[in-house]
């Protein structure tokens, strides 16, 4: 059993309606493309959640014994949110700049 369905090129309707990736032309590599950007941002996806978690559970630890405010509380959430997003925002320029080589 497939994993991750791929329609190409100007398949049937219900093929690019059931798949999980829609290619819009027949080019190969753009498979190869597709699978390359989907590790990356599995990558980024673990890289953002291990951050996120880490960033929280030091302010809580601050905050259970005393040594933060609720506004430093705060700082944080926002600034971890803003790094993650930039951090994601990544995917976007790399993937302009990616040579497939065939």
């Amino acid at each position: 059993m497939a994993d991750v369905s791929i329609a190409m090129g100007n398949g049937a309707g219900l093929a690019t309606t059931t798949s999980d990736v829609i290619l819009t032309d027949s080019n190969l590599n753009k498979v190869l493309e597709s699978i390359m950007i989907g590790r990356r941002v599995s990558r980024m996806i673990v890289q953002n959640i291990t951050f996120s978690l880490l960033a929280k559970s030091v302010v809580v630890g601050l905050a259970a014994f005393g040594f933060t405010a609720l506004w430093a509380a705060i700082v944080s959430d926002v600034g971890t949110m803003l790094i993650v997003t930039t951090n994601a925002l990544r995917i976007l320029s790399s993937r302009k700049h990616s040579k497939i080589v065939a």
